[in-house]
């Protein structure tokens, strides 16, 4: 079944000499291989979604409204 996990981490935790990912990104589970550095720009107040380790922005609806609904609105929005 899918799942859809938040990670916020942007470094990997330290049990004994082992670096244990804390990102979510390493493909070396439940290991660390640096992968945590490509979330080094992201801004904490948005969310990203990772395909192929590539980060995308997420943007939801609300982020593309222009304020300029017609006929009473166009259901995404309180405009």
């Amino acid at each position: 079944m899918p799942r859809l996990v938040t990670k916020t981490e942007k470094a990997p935790f330290m049990v004994g000499n082992q670096n244990i990912c804390m990102c979510g990104l390493s493909e070396g589970q439940p290991f660390c291989d640096k992968s945590h550095k490509k979330t080094e720009k992201e801004d904490d107040e948005k969310l990203y979604w990772y395909a192929d380790g590539v980060a995308e922005e997420v943007i939801s609806e609300g982020d593309n409204c222009t304020g300029q609904c017609r006929d009473g609105g166009c259901g995404h929005c309180e405009h």
